[in-house]
């Protein structure tokens, strides 16, 4: 029932709070607790608007409990919002 001026300006929102994810994740020191928590917000928005690749790698990350593994994670879902971005334009 939206039309596809507020869909874009839904997902512009959902790129700017993931950009900002993103840029609270890439510390030297993981804060574990904030990249679930923040994960979790941005997964129930990716998947309803549908963005099935995007909310897969934010389901690893909330199962993963590899530091490593996660920052791997961080790395893909960056490229995804990235792609997601280009595509907006």
């Amino acid at each position: 029932g939206l039309d596809l001026g507020d869909i874009a300006e839904i997902i512009e929102d959902f790129i700017k709070e993931s950009e900002d994810y993103i840029k609270k994740s890439n510390k030297d020191i993981l804060d574990i607790d904030f990249i679930k928590n923040e994960a979790m917000k941005l997964k129930g928005i990716a998947s309803n608007l549908k963005i099935t690749k995007i909310t897969n790698t934010l389901n690893s990350i909330l199962e993963s409990s590899d530091a490593n593994k996660e920052k791997s994670l961080l790395q893909l879902f960056q490229k995804q919002i990235k792609n997601l971005e280009e595509q907006l334009l």
